[in-house]
């Protein structure tokens, strides 16, 4: 998933979210209203805290674990938060203030997108997917019995026996890898 659409779902179904980023980037242009760069070139704007928008300390840790917004300076007293991808998010914020969703419709796939996937265990839904998945089947009871067999030999102090024990998977191969399926 791409950072947009992830930004695009997280504000769209986190009105609270939405307006903490808009109070975020109208306290910044407050900040350089009253320092403007040209005249403050070294004040650089710490970002906000959690008084100056609608958000408990939970909420935006929230967002800074969904990366929305990033922690740009931290004490025993305050911590000052930043927009973690201005332009983008203001991006996001845009299409959903213009209603453009649309742009994130669920992409078709396209029928040869698994022509080349291979999984492992053989699950026995690896048969019914479509397309039916190429994997490689473990030989999970031979595996199972050799351990136990090393176990029982380790619990009543007798050596182990072969310290490396080589198994042979099997590659079950499946429609995902282009075969095709035999009727």
């Amino acid at each position: 998933m791409s950072d947009k659409l992830r930004i695009y779902h997280l504000l769209a179904d986190n009105p609270s979210w939405l307006q903490i980023i808009k109070e975020a980037f109208e306290a910044e242009k407050k900040y350089y209203k009253r320092y403007p760069k040209e005249q403050y070139p070294n004040m650089e704007w710490l970002g906000f805290e959690w008084h100056q928008v609608h958000g408990r300390p939970a909420t935006l840790n929230k967002m800074v674990a969904n990366r929305i917004l990033d922690v740009s300076y931290s004490s025993h007293s305050a911590t000052n938060y930043m927009v973690a991808n201005p332009e983008l998010v203001k991006e996001v914020i845009a299409m959903l203030e213009s209603g453009a969703e649309e742009q994130f419709e669920e992409a078709e796939i396209p029928d040869d997108a698994f022509q080349s996937i291979t999984g492992y265990d053989d699950i026995p839904l690896a048969q019914y997917s479509h397309p039916t998945l190429t994997t490689v089947r473990q030989p999970i009871y031979r595996i199972a019995s050799d351990l136990c067999r090393t176990l029982v030999h380790i619990t009543r102090g007798e050596q182990a026996g072969k310290k490396e024990i080589l198994i042979e998977p099997k590659l079950i191969v499946r429609e995902s890898s282009g075969a095709r399926r035999v009727q």
